[in-house]
């Protein structure tokens, strides 16, 4: 609920009023609902949690190289019954023939320790760092992935409004022509079948309105999804198709080689090679001496019976510092296989950097293809449109003369409504071809 009043919200941010219908001003556009998305959507959010994973575990790894500092501060008592006299037989010579002691003391102390020289804490921390960025570059790449669902979700809906408009225009056109053949028989000028031909026609386009409806709705609940909002949110869209431009300006080669140099996926496989290399130097530091600086003060009394109890200005005192410094000499091979485990781990990042530049080039020139495939597509569907338009403005006036019947009409008729579909859907697939190019290279193409 609390995600529902935002997101309504927002919408009366961005249109300064509540939105009656997609013809008034204001409205969701695409970049509100994509930056709600960023957000909201659960698998988003989910990749930025991983970032603050990882910049913990870097916290963790960092920690190995920085002081560490102790407080300690206790008391302690103690009581002892000893037995003073026994017979032959180890039994008391009376019940009272023992003896108790009681004592207490009480200590409180700081220490510190200072790694000096622990070149294998620090390769890990450069390890964990370069993870971290492994993980931005993740995000980066939901960040991409995030903007092409959301625009496929936001711009369906277009479609399926445009769709629906086209399909109540067409329903307005066929309810005319039944009127228009009602009148030509009650005058005697056509037939009877084809008055029933008519109300056929409007039968099966009024199913149409009806299938188109139902289409927008579930593109309305998809984008919401998206968008991690509520199915029962009220949108009004107002984004349109971005303009159509020709594919065929844009360079392929100097889209891949900036793809391989700025792609998340590509940023990703650097920073995970990088880690692995540093794991490598991580490993291999094992064999190096370790120098550690460290000292503690303290202050500590005894005393018979429980007086030391809650003491907490002891009399004695000490002070102790030491400087350790260690080599590993012999860890049962323990160390060559973790530094050879290392090495196959880095040989394996460097193939799958070289296997995301491949991908990246792949990708690149196959988005590029379907987009000027899109781009063609729709172009030839625009020109079938102008022609089944033409075609059937001729059909019109034949009809009207009498010189074809009118099934033929209704065929004419069934092309155009097709033709106009057809370029809506082109419109829409030329779109998410754009929206999957803009993914693969990062940023916006004109």
């Amino acid at each position: 609920m609390r995600r529902v009043t935002m997101l309504a919200a927002a919408l009366a941010v961005a249109s300064g009023a509540a939105a009656q219908d997609s013809t008034q001003a204001g409205g969701l556009t695409f970049e509100a609902a994509l930056a709600y998305a960023r957000e909201h959507n659960p698998a988003y959010l989910r990749a930025v949690n991983q970032v603050t994973d990882a910049r913990y575990g870097e916290t963790v790894q960092r920690s190995q190289m920085l002081p560490s500092a102790d407080l300690s501060l206790s008391f302690y008592g103690n009581s002892r019954r000893t037995l003073t006299g026994e017979n032959d037989f180890g039994q008391p010579v009376d019940r009272n023939s023992y003896t108790t002691f009681e004592s207490s003391s009480a200590s409180q102390g700081v220490s510190l320790t200072l790694p000096v020289l622990n070149l294998s804490a620090l390769q890990q921390t450069r390890a964990a760092r370069a993870r971290t960025d492994a993980q931005r570059a993740a995000v980066a790449l939901q960040r991409a992935q995030l903007r092409t669902t959301v625009g496929d979700a936001y711009f369906d809906v277009v479609r399926r409004r445009r769709g629906l408009a086209v399909e109540r225009r067409l329903l307005a056109t066929v309810q005319a022509q039944l009127e228009a053949a009602r009148e030509l028989l009650r005058v005697a000028a056509q037939q009877p079948t084809d008055v029933l031909g008519a109300e056929v026609q409007v039968a099966q386009q009024e199913q149409q309105v009806q299938a188109a409806e139902g289409e927008e709705r579930k593109a309305v609940l998809a984008l919401l999804q998206q968008m991690g909002a509520s199915a029962a949110t009220q949108l009004t869209l107002v984004s349109e198709f971005p303009p159509v431009f020709d594919p065929s300006t844009l360079d392929a080669d100097a889209l891949v080689a900036e793809a391989q140099r700025s792609a998340p996926q590509v940023r990703e496989g650097l920073a995970q090679a990088e880690a692995a290399d540093r794991s490598v130097s991580a490993a291999r530091a094992a064999r190096l001496p370790q120098l550690t600086l460290g000292g503690s003060a303290s202050r500590n009394t005894n005393a018979s019976g429980y007086s030391a109890l809650g003491e907490f200005n002891p009399p004695n005192q000490s002070l102790t510092f030491y400087l350790d410094a260690r080599r590993p000499l012999f860890s049962g091979f323990r160390t060559s296989a973790q530094i050879g485990q290392a090495k196959v781990a880095a040989d394996n990042a460097r193939e799958d950097l070289r296997a995301a530049r491949i991908q990246v080039e792949t990708d690149v020139r196959s988005a590029l293809i379907d987009l000027e495939n899109a781009y063609g597509s729709l172009r030839t569907a625009q020109r079938a449109l102008d022609l089944a338009q033409q075609r059937l403005e001729q059909g019109q006036e034949l009809y009207r003369l009498n010189n074809i019947t009118f099934t033929d009409l209704q065929l004419m008729f069934q092309q155009a409504a097709q033709s106009e579909r057809d370029v809506v859907n082109a419109q829409y697939g030329f779109l998410v071809a754009r929206l999957t190019l803009e993914e693969k290279i990062g940023h916006e193409v004109h």
